[in-house]
């Protein structure tokens, strides 16, 4: 349950910030149980189709289908090199801004 919670906070939340708290979720225990009964947060439109794909991977039921962390790394790296994730305006994205930072 963990290890999927934690993957979920590393990529959403660099995509996604302060959702869980306007849901009412204050604590991770309560978000992680969230997530275990199948819910998960709805896809930020200013969000990379390739950026998307990793994160619903990471979120597949079966833990054995999910990406290794050396997976997930390398393929951040390639959304960052094809310039997929980038800084945005919010006044040119909606309101809409990811709090993404790849090194």
């Amino acid at each position: 349950m963990y290890e999927l919670l934690v993957r979920e906070i590393l990529i959403v939340s660099y995509f996604n910030t302060g959702k869980g708290e306007k849901m009412g979720l204050t604590n991770a225990e309560d978000y992680a149980r969230k997530v275990c009964e199948g819910f998960r947060p709805p896809r930020p439109t200013c969000l990379a189709d390739a950026a998307w794909a990793l994160i619903a991977d990471c979120w597949h039921d079966d833990p054995v289908q999910r990406p290794s962390m050396g997976s997930v790394l390398a393929r951040l790296r390639a959304l960052r090199e094809a310039e997929a994730v980038q800084p945005t305006d919010p006044r040119v994205m909606g309101g809409c801004v990811p709090g993404c930072v790849l090194m």
